[in-house]
């Protein structure tokens, strides 16, 4: 049996597990129906982050080779992302887990705001980059297969940060929103930064095999997904035959 755990000690995003993802063993071409979807590019290099050798992963405009699609395309409210997911001809589990990660994105925002999952308005959540991101991490995960997913507790970072309804304390009020509902541990620190981006805090609880439960395993492979943001996330691939209870 297969365990695929992930060290979010440094925090977690999109384009760190992407990297990750890919560096444990993921087929790369599993990505097409996004790339050809979104008219997207998943630009896949090897760097190093903090000393540590990483893949890493940028999505690119597919109109322009050398610019990051970090906030590009209209900002989206759930049902037309949602919409699009469907459009994408992805297959159905992987529709179906970046579906139930927007739709927990979306109920984690709406409480927040006292409002109704359909009114939310999506902003950076909602644009090409990150639906390129829930996707694509959905669609590695279908290609390794893993049979259950485990993490340390997810480090959120400190501090504050201006968001579009002012500035808002690190983690942020739907980050909790969406750890409360969660079988995995939030933490603070362990920098004064925003370190769990609003897609990876949903996509924790979309993973229904994943906990932060204590196990003992040994590691087959160990894989690092870079950002540019921050220090490497550590997923690694493990066998359950070697986990002692």
């Amino acid at each position: 049996m297969q365990t695929l755990a992930i060290d979010g000690r440094t925090g977690a995003s999109g384009d760190m597990l992407l990297g990750a993802l890919l560096a444990a063993g993921a087929d790369r071409a599993a990505l097409a129906p996004v790339e050809d979807g979104l008219n997207v590019e998943y630009a896949v290099e090897q760097t190093t982050r903090a000393g540590v050798g990483a893949t890493a992963v940028t999505v690119r405009d597919g109109g322009e080779a050398d610019e990051p699609a970090e906030g590009h395309g209209p900002h989206r409210g759930y049902e037309e992302v949602v919409g699009i997911v469907e459009s994408l001809g992805v297959p159905e589990p992987v529709a179906a887990r970046a579906e139930r990660i927007f739709g927990i994105l979306a109920e984690s925002e709406a409480a927040v705001h006292g409002t109704d999952r359909t009114e939310v308005a999506f902003h950076e959540v909602g644009a090409d980059d990150a639906i390129a991101d829930v996707v694509g991490v959905c669609l590695l995960l279908e290609s390794l297969a893993p049979d259950r997913i485990v993490t340390t507790p997810l480090a959120a970072g400190s501090g504050e940060r201006e968001m579009t309804h002012g500035t808002y304390p690190i983690p942020a009020p739907a980050v909790v929103e969406v750890a409360a509902r969660a079988d995995w541990e939030l933490r603070g620190g362990p920098v004064e930064a925003e370190l769990l981006t609003p897609v990876r805090r949903a996509g924790w609880n979309a993973s229904r095999s994943l906990s932060s439960r204590r196990t003992s395993t040994t590691p087959r492979r160990s894989c690092s997904g870079g950002s540019r943001r921050r220090s490497p996330t550590r997923a690694r691939s493990t066998s359950r035959s070697s986990r002692r209870r």
